[in-house]
């Protein structure tokens, strides 16, 4: 009896031994496991930060994409360069997303490709090292001297033949006499590309420039703007609505655009009455030609302002492009697919080639006519950044979204080609007014992040106090 109570105390002092054993075991594990763990998360969290900070040099690495040159080398910041930087960071915001543009030094010969479309040949299930894209360089991002560099043309001085040409007011304006460059040209034509004019303007994006066309792609729309007409707004000789009533040489222009202040203006036979009438975005004339009258002389888009125009108009009687007899299609040139519909329409090619080239926007827009070459002229991404950085000088100006609104073009461009410019449907009032003026209800203006109103709304003011301009008001605005 004894033996067997001494073998139960042995037993159970064997069992607290061990629980007592396991239980040191595991708190020494779990010890030491946190304190891996939490070294771990300092490391992590170092890194994070490291990365969340930068350090100053980098950030100016990052900005200025210095060492994406050709050799691919960072050369240091020296206090000496930062100093004499006229540019700093607002022209280097977007500076990571410049990733289309190639080196200067030459032209490869896939930008001088004709075929926009063309297969690489690669055959399927031959990835290789070796054929794998490479990751696109950083090219850095132009600066503000060279966003303010362009061609210079004479063909402004056809314009220059009425004696009372508001350009003559605009060169002794306090306020625009250091914007206005009068030999930047509007437009561009089969001479306006050449391998040094597609090196210089490949760094520019959207409508500032041809980054995204290759060299080819640029040729093969503007060797179809190929006559005289295709170098100015008017056709040559300028043949005036009212020439044998007023022989001055002087062009009087309406421009309209879509504000809710032309609803019940009644304006319609005053805008008709000009020499020329440009429109864009939805142009709806059908039932509103009091307000807003029915001529069109000149229609200004791009492919996706268009496509967009002709979708949201269509309950507005807005189902095909203005096509007036005569009428200029004035292409504004920020998208491959601009360059590609004249191309497309100056060929005679098919629906079928477009939706090929141009996937995206399925297919021609409605012009409601046969349209050819001789009907487009395409506005200069010269004119266009000239236009942006001297004129409306947005703080947005450097990202890759903001552009100057199509009307904004049209209406700058007017002023560069017409004597006279009358503006109609322009900001007034975003608040008082609906937005367009076929609006069946009061809509609220939206303010779209890719252009800036506030911006060209002061501009059109301005313009209008000095007298540069008129700008159809209201009394009470």
């Amino acid at each position: 009896m004894e033996r067997f109570a001494s073998a139960k105390s042995v037993l159970k002092l064997s069992c607290i031994l061990t629980v007592a054993f396991i239980v040191g075991a595991t708190l020494y594990l779990r010890q030491n496991d946190f304190k891996i763990s939490s070294s771990k998360y300092a490391v992590d969290t170092t890194a994070r930060a490291s990365y969340e900070k930068p350090t100053e040099r980098k950030l100016e690495e990052i900005r200025h994409a210095d060492g994406q040159g050709e050799h691919g080398k960072t050369p240091p910041a020296t206090s000496k360069q930062a100093s004499n930087n006229t540019a700093p960071v607002v022209a280097v915001v977007d500076a990571e997303k410049h990733t289309n543009a190639t080196k200067e030094s030459k032209i490869s010969d896939k930008e001088k490709s004709t075929n926009e479309t063309k297969p690489t040949g690669k055959s399927k299930g031959n990835a290789t090292e070796s054929n794998k894209p490479k990751p696109a360089e950083l090219p850095p991002l132009p600066k503000e001297a060279e966003f303010k560099t362009f061609k210079h043309d004479d063909s402004y001085k056809k314009y220059m033949q009425c004696p009372t040409t508001l350009r003559n007011r605009l060169s002794k304006s306090k306020v625009f006499k250091d914007r206005y460059i009068p030999d930047v040209p509007v437009l561009m034509w089969n001479e306006s590309v050449n391998e040094d004019e597609y090196v210089r303007l490949k760094k520019f994006w959207g409508c500032y420039g041809w980054e995204s066309m290759s060299y080819g792609g640029v040729k093969d729309a503007l060797k179809h703007l190929d006559t005289p007409a295709h170098r100015y707004m008017f056709d040559a000789g300028f043949h005036l609505k009212n020439k044998a009533a007023n022989n001055t040489g002087c062009i009087r222009c309406a421009v309209v655009g879509g504000g809710g202040i032309l609803n019940g203006s009644r304006k319609g036979k005053e805008i008709d009455e000009h020499d020329y009438v440009f429109r864009v975005n939805v142009a709806a004339t059908s039932g509103y030609e009091v307000d807003v009258g029915s001529r069109t002389t000149h229609y200004a888009f791009t492919m996706t302002t268009l496509r967009n125009s002709l979708v949201g108009g269509r309950k507005f009687h807005f189902k095909s492009a203005p096509h007036d007899k005569g009428i200029t299609y004035l292409v504004l040139s920020c998208e491959k697919a601009d360059y590609i519909l004249v191309d497309n329409r100056g060929d005679g090619k098919s629906q079928n080639d477009f939706k090929t080239r141009d996937p995206k926007h399925r297919g021609l827009p409605n012009f409601g006519k046969d349209v050819t070459a001789k009907d487009f002229k395409m506005m200069h991404p010269d004119f266009q950044r000239y236009m942006e950085f001297f004129w409306i000088n947005s703080p947005r100006r450097f990202k890759r979204i903001n552009r100057p609104s199509t009307g904004a073009l049209m209406l700058i461009a007017a002023i560069h080609t017409c004597d006279e410019v009358n503006a109609y449907g322009f900001g007034v009032n975003y608040r008082k007014y609906s937005t367009h003026y076929y609006d069946k209800s009061y809509t609220k203006f939206v303010y779209y992040a890719n252009h800036d109103f506030n911006q060209e709304l002061k501009l059109w003011n301005n313009l209008h106090n000095e007298g540069i301009i008129n700008l159809y008001k209201r009394d009470d605005d």
